[in-house]
């Protein structure tokens, strides 16, 4: 046998004993080795049915794998495990090949003590023998390996964790993963294809592929129906609630993990949902939603951004509660009391920031929060967020826009007996930003339809309508401002049930801009516009009712401090229409047109000053309900400049007072005479009280008013309290007043010019002391040209009299000094003529017509001067009442005693004309009774209307009768043939008179 045969044999012979070792001799030592090593290392039994290897293919099987612990109870097993080694691949490749690694049907069963520890994690047995630290050896090269394919089939995961009182089970079963191509290879690209089912409802799938040198991966993980609450009961103990069995979170992610420069992580998400969750707490449901839904979610970590598509919320339900150990949403999370070592880390590094974006937040929720500790409840139904664009970086929050719509919120507290509703609030605003604590936005809408607030304590109600409220670039920094804030309320209504008051306010449309709260607290407002503002206000305890419509008021430049100091640059109130009903005190004023211009007013310390006011052509009418007294003014144009008012100064620099009209009507009264009188004696004891009031604060404060400016005052006077209705006009009322001072000597002067009805002109001059007209008066009153018709009224009230005609002119002149008046009454009128008679109860019965006759000169001028004297502080004393006594005792004088008056107007004594003297038996008109009929003459001629009235006379008892007629009718012929005196003018009496031989003359009006 040559040596290649015996070679060949031998060869022959070592491949076939390879072969049968490789196939029977080497898996039962493997299998006795690993069962035997494993039985001495673990704390666990292993058992193996059968091992299996092919010396030719070098594929190996290991079958029934099984480990047990030591309490019996399996924790590993493996039906197969497969391995195929590509040997001649490797040796071709310069690496480790593995073609094929199958593990079937796997099984693993972890055990989490109560005291935490894993059944796994004990497995190894302790070791007496003291690890020798090893010495890497960084010379030797890296070994190359590649697993060509890696099959996970069938395999299941039980995890059972009995910290909690309810052991917690996990089962991942069905988990199946396929991984090719696993290798070391530089940017060698393996596959793999994992899916298992979780608790047998949730299904897991990831698809993917990655590299391990460099690490790089990327894939999809899918995962349908995971429960939320399988997550959640791992550890009970954590949290302070549960959910619902029903809740699941549904989930396609893309990810894209490069760690070859540095580590670099993408994520996507396709589909990322939690449907119908409910979180329970003591068996109260607190919060539940049906629907959360991403519709895409980014993240970057390399630029650390953050992105979400849409947001959507759907039937979001929140009920919070407070009671006595809390809210209930702050203790979900069971807080662990450990001491815990905190160590303060500086980081000195510039971190960089993350940036987290919402496209879209779309939210519909309703919240309850139930304070049971205060016995109050809130209520909001169908709460609907939508918003747009959220940033946040870092710290800081950017937000494009968000809308916010509440049709119902309702808070009831009852332990203050308060209840308040909202309904249909929607809230919208743009372009928030926060950033580093301060908040910007450029636009807020605020629209509510009703707002109902009900206070039962005070028993007040308050209800708004159509409240429509916008604010433009809003900022909340150390300074809170706002660029303009445009207010619109349909109405608003207050009422006050306890105290009967009622306010009613409707079209209220406010528009305030730059508004500004600086860091002093001081509130800085550029301009406020009121507009169109209609208000109803009712005291029905004091019947006081107050309408106004059309208030519309600009004001300008407003600073409040913190001090509440206050100033104002200008304000308007522009032609509102005002109302006032006040039947307790019987008072009705009517204001239109009224037109209010302020400008500079400050407030300081309790100090006021105003650089000027200004009314403007106010329609003003006001009545006294009980009496009819009407005033009614309009067009007044008046100015105040530089008004201060401190503690104890009250200045007005200068009051203009342009074109104004007032009109006063006293209404027919039947009481009037009564009232007046009261009225005197109430002003003599006021004045007498203020004239102290004034003495003694005089030293306390100070009053001055500057110059008063009258230009074209219209006064127009109606009297109806009187048989005829009295009119008057007195217009184009012209003059000063000077300084008006409260101290003892000061004096202020007056000059006022006007027109009295069409022809009559009128001046008021004099001297007066402001504090008192008693201390000082010295005026001068003078009316010319008016005319005597229109006294009608008063003629016809107290004499019974109309006047046709007449002039009438007044010189009055009062001087009052330390009380004592003297006055002078010089009254001048021309051509006076009376028409018919009135009837009236006033009237005085007097001749009126005689008296006037006697009364006018040659000219038809009847002057008369009626001095008046006396103590302004007799509390009888009354100017008027005094006038006219001594008027009605002049005229009552010119009856009784005419020749007196009549010869004063001829420079005759009364003595020389009121009789015709003759001796006894003398009939014959002598020299002697000629001197007295020259001057009757001349009286009857100048006078024609009044005639000489006597009646024929002797002396019984020294002469016979026919001495009386002869007498009477000689002084007759004489008259009349010597003085051509008309026959008219002279009257002889049938009677005769018979106790002297004189006649006596009386004067009487010629009808």
């Amino acid at each position: 046998m040559g040596i290649l045969k015996k070679l060949l044999y031998t060869f022959v012979s070592l491949i076939f004993l390879y072969i049968l070792f490789g196939f029977f001799v080497l898996p039962l030592i493997l299998k006795d080795q690993i069962t035997k090593n494993l039985d001495e290392n673990l704390n666990a039994k292993a058992t193996i049915e059968k091992i299996e290897f092919n010396p030719l293919t070098f594929d190996l099987k290991v079958h029934n794998f099984k480990l047990v612990s030591l309490e019996n109870q399996e924790l590993i097993k493996a039906k197969e495990l497969e391995i195929r080694l590509g040997i001649l691949k490797s040796i071709d490749q310069k690496h480790f090949r593995i073609e094929y690694i199958l593990l079937d049907e796997l099984f693993v069963n972890l055990i989490q003590s109560k005291d935490g520890n894993i059944n796994l994690a004990q497995l190894l047995k302790e070791s007496n023998q003291k690890e020798e630290p090893k010495v890497e050896d960084n010379t030797s090269k890296e070994l190359a390996f590649l697993v060509a394919k890696l099959d996970l089939k069938n395999t299941n995961f039980n995890f059972t964790s009995n910290i909690n009182q309810e052991p917690y089970i996990l089962n991942l079963k069905d988990i199946n993963y396929t991984i090719y191509d696993l290798g070391t290879y530089k940017n060698f690209l393996s596959s793999n294809n994992l899916s298992f089912t979780i608790n047998k409802t949730t299904d897991v799938s990831i698809r993917g592929a990655f590299n391990i040198n460099p690490f790089k991966a990327y894939g999809k993980v899918e995962i349908s129906d995971l429960k939320v609450k399988d997550i959640l009961d791992f550890d009970k103990s954590f949290f302070n609630f549960s959910v619902n069995d029903e809740a699941n979170i549904n989930l396609i992610l893309n990810y894209n993990v490069d760690a070859s420069k540095e580590f670099l992580l993408n994520l996507n998400s396709e589909l990322l949902e939690i449907n119908s969750l409910d979180l329970i707490q003591s068996n109260n449901k607190i919060a539940n939603f049906k629907k959360l839904d991403i519709k895409k979610f980014d993240f970057d970590l390399k630029e650390q951004n953050i992105n979400f598509d849409e947001i959507n919320i759907n039937n979001l339900n929140a009920n919070m509660v407070m009671d006595k150990n809390g809210i209930n949403f702050a203790n979900l999370i069971n807080s662990k009391k450990e001491e815990q070592n905190s160590e303060i880390v500086t980081n000195t590094g510039i971190s960089k920031p993350w940036k987290i974006n919402i496209k879209n937040i779309n939210l519909d929720a309703n919240y309850n929060f139930d304070n049971i500790s205060l016995n109050s409840k809130i209520d909001v139904k169908s709460i609907v967020l939508n918003a747009n664009d959220l940033k946040i970086v870092d710290s800081s929050v950017y937000l494009n826009k968000a809308d916010l719509k509440t049709p119902n919120i309702t808070y009831i507290d009852k332990q203050n007996n308060l209840d308040m509703k909202s309904n249909n609030t929607n809230l919208s605003l743009n372009n928030l930003s926060v950033v580093n604590g301060d908040l910007k936005i450029e636009n807020i809408n605020l629209i509510k339809d009703n707002f109902d607030f009900k206070e039962k304590k005070l028993n007040i109600d308050i209800n708004t309508k159509k409240l429509d409220s916008s604010f433009k670039n809003l900022e909340i920094a150390k300074n809170i401002s706002f660029e303009s804030n445009d207010l619109k309320l349909n109405s608003l209504n207050f009422k006050d049930n306890k105290n009967k008051l009622k306010i009613d306010s409707s079209n209220l449309n406010v528009l305030i801009s730059n508004f500004l709260i600086d860091e002093k607290n001081s509130i800085n407002l550029k301009n406020i516009v009121l507009k169109n503002l209609k208000l109803h206000f009712e005291d029905l305890t004091n019947k006081l009712s107050v309408d106004t419509k059309n208030i519309n008021i600009n004001s300008k430049d407003l600073l409040i401090t913190k001090d509440s100091n206050i100033t104002l640059g200008n304000l308007k109130l522009a032609k509102p229409t005002i109302n006032l009903l006040d039947n307790k005190n019987n008072l009705k004023v009517d204001a239109k047109n009224l037109s209010l211009d302020v400008n500079k007013f400050k407030f300081n310390k309790g100090n006021i000053s105003f650089n000027s006011i200004k009314l403007v052509e106010p329609n003003l009418g006001i009545l006294n309900t009980q009496t009819n007294l009407k005033i009614d003014t309009k067009n007044i144009n008046l100015n105040l400049k530089k008004l201060v008012s401190k503690e104890n100064f009250f200045r007005i620099e200068k009051t203009d007072l342009v074109n104004p009209y007032i009109s006063i009507t006293l209404p027919k009264n039947e009481n009037v005479t009564n009232n007046e009188d009261k009225k005197e004696e109430k002003v003599v004891s006021q004045t007498t009280e203020n004239n102290k009031d004034i003495n003694s604060n005089e030293n306390k404060f100070r009053l001055n008013l500057g110059p008063v400016n009258i230009k074209n005052l219209t006064l127009d006077f109606e009297d109806k309290n009187l048989p005829i209705p009295f009119k008057t006009t007195v217009s184009k009322l012209n003059g000063e007043i000077s300084e008006i001072k409260n101290k003892e000597q000061s004096v202020s002067q007056l000059e006022i010019k006007g027109e009295v009805d069409q022809y009559g002109v009128a001046k008021i001059t004099g001297l007066v002391n402001p504090n008192s007209l008693k201390i000082l008066t010295d005026v001068n009153m003078k009316f010319q040209n008016i005319a005597m018709k229109s006294f009608t009224p008063y003629t016809a009230k107290f004499v019974g009299r109309t006047i046709k005609d007449g002039k009438l002119e007044l010189d009055l002149n009062y001087n009052i000094s330390d009380s004592n008046l003297k006055a002078k009454n010089s009254i001048i009128i021309k051509k006076l003529e009376l028409g018919e008679k009135v009837e009236s109860p006033d009237a005085i019965s007097l001749p009126l017509d005689l008296a006037i006759t006697l009364l006018e000169n040659s000219s038809n001028v009847i002057d008369i001067n009626l001095p008046v004297s006396g103590n302004v502080d007799d509390p009888q004393f009354s100017i008027g009442s005094i006038v006219w006594k001594a008027f009605v005792n002049l005229i009552t004088k010119a009856i009784t005693s005419p020749f007196s008056l009549i010869g004063s107007l001829f420079n005759f004594s009364e003595d020389e004309i009121k009789s015709v003297n003759f001796e006894l038996k003398e009939s014959e008109v002598t020299p002697i009774q000629k001197e007295t009929l020259d001057k009757i003459a001349l009286i009857l001629s100048k006078k024609e209307e009044i005639a000489i009235k006597f009646a024929p006379s002797f002396n019984e008892k020294e002469e016979k009768e026919k001495f009386a007629n002869q007498r009477a009718q000689n002084i007759k012929d004489y008259l009349i043939k010597e003085k051509s005196i008309n026959p008219k003018q002279i009257i002889i009496l049938n009677e005769i008179k018979k106790s002297s031989q004189n006649i006596d003359l009386n004067i009487e009006q010629i009808k």
